[in-house]
């Protein structure tokens, strides 16, 4: 549980970085999302994932329905760069390409930020799987992940230097449920791990053990 092990060791180092009033709107907010129930309305086991075409940072467009032509797909959607959780679990990916690939399988990472800032983290950590750019979130917003980050979270965000405007090109105020999935060849969902708490994230490990389980079979 490496990944979640670091997240967590990350977690309590900001909580000791931050005021108590911006870590009560903090805990709020997750509560809320908790309790809109958006988990039940996302993509799940056995549902079909949505095909779509959309532009990498340092690749042509991908298509899934082409990725899927060539194996099975694990598809991560992460908020942002400005994220240190999704910078530590895109590093964590990375790490766990070569199983993945030896697996047959294909790894791609998308968020809403725009393309300059998907480029930036591709190169600041070396990455050479696809990191896409969904503008508007519009995929997301397939897979049942979009929620808005509450107005009293927007004074928080732009205190910690994490203006959405800024990193997304638009005013919507609205991010992904973190969230992983393993798709068949047929579009069919294998595995699906989607999380309102944002310092939680698949385990790579997992994935991997999933994988070579569908392998197997």
């Amino acid at each position: 549980m490496k990944l979640t092990k670091a997240s967590d060791l990350l977690w309590a180092h900001i909580k000791e970085q931050i005021s108590p009033d911006f870590l009560a709107l903090i805990d709020q907010s997750t509560e809320e999302l908790m309790r809109s129930g958006i988990i039940a309305r996302s993509l799940r086991v056995s549902n079909q994932a949505p095909n779509f075409t959309l532009s990498g940072a340092r690749t042509a467009p991908v298509d899934l329905q082409a990725l899927l032509s060539r194996g099975l797909v694990v598809l991560s959607f992460f908020q942002g760069n400005w994220c240190p959780f999704c910078r530590l679990e895109l590093v964590e990916w990375q790490e766990a390409l070569p199983a993945i690939r030896a697996l047959g399988a294909s790894f791609i990472a998308i968020s809403p930020q725009a393309p300059i800032h998907a480029r930036a983290v591709v190169q600041q950590h070396n990455l050479s799987y696809p990191v896409l750019s969904d503008r508007g979130n519009q995929v997301a917003r397939q897979f049942g992940l979009v929620y808005r980050v509450p107005d009293y979270l927007h004074p928080v965000f732009e205190a910690m230097g994490h203006p959405l405007p800024h990193f997304n090109g638009d005013y919507s105020w609205e991010l992904p449920l973190t969230g992983t999935f393993v798709i068949d060849r047929q579009g069919t969902i294998l595995y699906a791990f989607v999380s309102e708490d944002f310092t939680k994230r698949a385990e790579p490990t997992d994935v991997i053990r999933v994988l070579q389980h569908l392998v197997v079979k």
